[in-house]
């Protein structure tokens, strides 16, 4: 409704029909950069990215917040995409990935900060976030070295011509290994 309101004005670039927050993004682009409304439904789009954040709806966000960001970097478009991306590096995923939505984050509370240093919230989150980047560096060395060590053992083995079949059993809360004991593991 507001960018309808906001947009029955506009004449050049024509505005598409049916207006929504993909057809507004997409006149955004193409829009002069002082045009008539371009404030406007920069705003409003902010916005839309912001309920998606409130939404749990991440990816959303991010499709929506991330060409706003690139059109006219905002410290409030930068928040939501930095709790988009942390939520992100939150959920089930392969390190990397993880990890990768961990920087995202960081770069853009970050880019919040500096822009609008008294954005208070964004200063909370980015120690919030440095310390879960610091965490998942944490254990992706932690796995590193486990894949050195198992190539180190599987090395031996071959070495010295001695069969092995690998097991793995996943880590189960309670279990013996789980407050740091080690499991016994035999292969021949």
């Amino acid at each position: 409704e507001a960018l309808t309101a906001t947009c029955s004005s506009v004449s050049e670039p024509p505005m598409p029909a049916p207006l929504t927050p993909d057809s507004a993004l997409a006149w955004l682009q193409q829009a002069p950069r002082h045009g008539p409304q371009v404030l406007d439904v920069l705003d409003i789009l902010t916005a839309y990215g912001g309920v998606a954040v409130q939404r749990q709806e991440w990816q959303r966000a991010i499709e929506v917040l991330t060409p706003l960001y690139t059109l006219r970097a905002q410290p409030q478009q930068a928040y939501y995409l930095a709790l988009a991306h942390y939520a992100r590096s939150q959920q089930p995923a392969p390190g990397i990935e993880v990890l990768h939505e961990s920087e995202q984050a960081l770069q853009y509370a970050q880019e919040a900060l500096k822009d609008a240093p008294a954005l208070l919230e964004a200063a909370a989150l980015l120690r919030q976030m440095e310390e879960h980047h610091q965490r998942l560096l944490t254990v992706q060395s932690q796995e590193q070295d486990r894949m050195a060590y198992r190539q180190r053992v599987r090395s031996l083995f071959a070495q010295h011509d001695v069969p092995i079949q690998e097991h793995t059993v996943a880590r189960a809360a309670g279990a013996p290994w789980s407050r740091g004991e080690r499991p016994w593991r035999r292969s021949w």
